[in-house]
């Protein structure tokens, strides 16, 4: 089984406070609190992965998050908010299936979450880039499948702050497979502020049926939506909607 290993950071404890929802208590009770999901940045305190997105978002000053959808084919090399190249990537674009999914995604939140979603088709000002990939320099040998890297802001250097979402075609088909769309929706879930469970994504009390930011795969198969749990913690972030529906 290829292992949903995205290396965002290896996040440790520093819930915030609500319901008890420590690594003690939440096996015991079987279920997943939201605030499992809100772990704070380990050696930062008071810092989540959310504040991140918060510092994009104050790049315009709006409650839209701009996202980019790249369809390159070849090699590119991403870099810092400092203009430093730290990663090595090759592109293999995405398809009119790829890039409907992403989308369905985002417009799916939409109405959930007081956050509003715009693609953009340069990744100028964006918040989120996705780059679909055979090959990352920085993966090395490891099976990895996807990577969101937090870049400038508080967190990563300074200056403009944007999410590059990495995730890797595993069969080469223009269709996308249930464990490519779960691996899409985990890179959206911390690129918009969610931990993976209680910081332990393997913990086998809980499987993508529990919440998409597990590693376990569920009896019936990768999930590629938000489990009730997911979307509860991103409203405790964002809040829920309150825009008028046109």
């Amino acid at each position: 089984m290829t292992l949903l290993l995205d290396s965002l950071l290896t996040e440790v404890a520093g819930l915030p406070e609500g319901s008890c929802s420590c690594t003690t208590c939440m096996p015991l009770a079987r279920r997943l609190s939201p605030d499992g999901l809100l772990a704070e940045i380990p050696g930062l305190p008071r810092f989540h992965l959310y504040d991140h997105t918060v510092d994009a978002l104050l790049n315009d000053g709006d409650e839209t998050l701009d996202y980019y959808i790249d369809k390159s084919f070849g090699w590119d090399y991403l870099e810092n908010a400092d203009g430093w190249i730290d990663t090595a990537i090759h592109s293999v674009g995405h398809s009119t299936t790829d890039i409907a999914f992403i989308e369905y995604v985002f417009n799916r939140l939409d109405p959930l979450i007081d956050l509003d979603f715009r693609r953009r088709y340069t990744n100028y000002g964006t918040e989120i880039d996705f780059y679909s990939v055979d090959y990352v320099s920085a993966w090395g040998d490891q099976p990895m499948v996807g990577q969101a890297i937090p870049r400038g802001g508080r967190l990563a250097g300074g200056g403009g702050a944007w999410w590059d979402v990495l995730w890797r075609d595993t069969d080469g088909l223009l269709s996308l497979n249930d464990l490519d769309g779960n691996t899409i929706v985990h890179e959206i879930g911390h690129a918009l502020g969610l931990s993976h469970p209680n910081n332990d994504p393997f913990n086998g009390n809980w499987n993508t049926d529990d919440t998409v930011m597990s590693y376990n795969i569920s009896p019936d198969g990768w999930d590629y939506w938000f489990s009730d749990a997911d979307i509860a913690a991103l409203q405790a972030i964002w809040g829920v909607e309150n825009d008028a529906l046109v």
